[in-house]
C-alpha cells in the first residue's frame, strides 16, 4: 500500500515532443539574438573608437613651425642648456605626420648618436646635426618654391630660410670673447679669398661695423656664414688630422645642405 501512495504522490512529467520546424524556429531565434549581441557591440567599439579619434585631433598636433622654434632655440642656446633643449627637438621631431619628415628626424636622431668629432669642433658637430633638421623643415614648408627671389631677397615661409639662420649663429659666435680677432686673424693671412667672400676692407681694418658687401646670393651668404662661424668657435687653435675631418665635414654639410 505504501508503494502505491508514493507512486500516486510523484506522478511523472509528461514531455511534449517538438517539431522539426520548431526546432528550427528556436535556432532561427537564438541565432539573431546573437547577431543582434554582435551588433551593439561592434556599434560600441565604433563609438569608442570615434571618441578616441576626435580626441587625438583636440590634441595640439605638432606643427613644422614648432619644430622650428625649438631648432632655432637650440642653435643659439648657450653651452648649458644645450641638452635639454636637444632632447626637446628630438621628441617634435618625432611627432610629425609628414613622411619625408619622419625620416629627417630619424636621421638627426643618427648624428646625435654618431661618433663625436674631436672636442674642439663638438659644437660644430651638434650645430651640423640642427641644421641637416633645418634645411628638411624649410623644404617642406616653403612646398617647393625657389627660396631666392630677386635681388637675393629671400622667400618668406614659416620656416625661415637656412641663410638666416646661418647668419644669425656667425653674428652669435663673433659676440665670443676674442672671436671677431680671430676671424680677421684668418682673413688677413688669405685676402682673395676675404674679397672673393665680399668682405669689406674697412670692417677687416676696424673702420667700419658692416661686414659684408652687398649683391651676395643666398648660397654666397650661407657658405661664408658658416666658414666665418668655424673660424670663430676653433680658429687659431693647432689641428690634427681628425680636426681637419671635422672641419671638412661641417663645410661639406653646408655644401649639401646648399644643393637643395
Amino acid at each position: 500500500m505504501a508503494s502505491v501512495r508514493l507512486e500516486q504522490a510523484a506522478p511523472t512529467k509528461r514531455v511534449r515532443e517538438r517539431s522539426a520546424e520548431e526546432v528550427a524556429a528556436r535556432k532561427v531565434k537564438k541565432l539573431q539574438k546573437c547577431a543582434a549581441k554582435a551588433v551593439a557591440a561592434e556599434s560600441i567599439a565604433s563609438m569608442k573608437y570615434a571618441e578616441q579619434e576626435e580626441q587625438k585631433k583636440k590634441k595640439k598636433q605638432v606643427s613644422t613651425a614648432d619644430v622650428f622654434g625649438a631648432v632655432w632655440n637650440a642653435r643659439m642656446a648657450s653651452k648649458d642648456k644645450m641638452p635639454e633643449l636637444l632632447a626637446k627637438v628630438q621628441n617634435l621631431s618625432h611627432q610629425l605626420s609628414d613622411r619625408m619628415l619622419r625620416v629627417a628626424a630619424q636621421s638627426y636622431a643618427r648624428r646625435r648618436r654618431a661618433k663625436p668629432w674631436p672636442l674642439m669642433s663638438r659644437s660644430l658637430q651638434r650645430a651640423a646635426a640642427l641644421d641637416s633638421l633645418h634645411w628638411e623643415l624649410w623644404a617642406i614648408a616653403n612646398e617647393g618654391r625657389i627660396g631666392e627671389g630677386r635681388r637675393g631677397r629671400l622667400a618668406k615661409s614659416a620656416v625661415v630660410h637656412p641663410t638666416v639662420m646661418a647668419e644669425a649663429a656667425t653674428a652669435q659666435a663673433l659676440e665670443i670673447a676674442g672671436a671677431t680677432d680671430k676671424l680677421k686673424r684668418v682673413l688677413r693671412c688669405c685676402k682673395v679669398f676675404a674679397q672673393r667672400m665680399g668682405l669689406r676692407k674697412a670692417w677687416l681694418a676696424g673702420r667700419g661695423q658692416k661686414m659684408w658687401r652687398p649683391g651676395a646670393s643666398a648660397l654666397q651668404r650661407l657658405l661664408r656664414a658658416r666658414w666665418c662661424e668655424a673660424c670663430c668657435l676653433v680658429g687659431s687653435q693647432a689641428v690634427d688630422a681628425d680636426a681637419r675631418k671635422a672641419l671638412l665635414r661641417w663645410q661639406f654639410t653646408g655644401r649639401d645642405g646648399a644643393a637643395r
